[in-house]
């Protein structure tokens, strides 16, 4: 695959919910599993996987073109505007405590 014709798209095969790790793999020449084993992590230890999954699904088209319903946009604002608040405040409630 060359590097002009690789595009982002979110495959119809290979995927596991929405398809957003294989579309980064594919786009990126490596193994699903990594990607979905990153997306743990963050999830997990940084807090950031499930809104990372989010954003993608959204912005992400998949191969017909078709880029994510209402549900996942109503979904992304209901869980990203508190997820980024808390992100704003946390260096405060480090540096100056509860």
């Amino acid at each position: 695959m060359s590097y002009q014709s690789r595009q982002l798209v979110r495959p119809n095969e290979g995927r596991v919910l929405a398809g957003v790790c294989a579309g980064i793999a594919r786009y990126f020449g490596i193994d699903p599993l990594i990607v979905r084993i990153a997306l743990v992590f963050f999830g997990l230890f940084v807090g950031s996987g499930i809104l990372a999954y989010l954003i993608g699904w959204a912005l992400i088209p998949d191969s017909t073109g078709k880029r994510a319903g209402t549900p996942i946009i109503i979904a992304l604002v209901i869980f990203g505007v508190p997820f980024i608040c808390y992100l704003i405040t946390l260096p405060f409630q480090l540096l100056f405590g509860n």
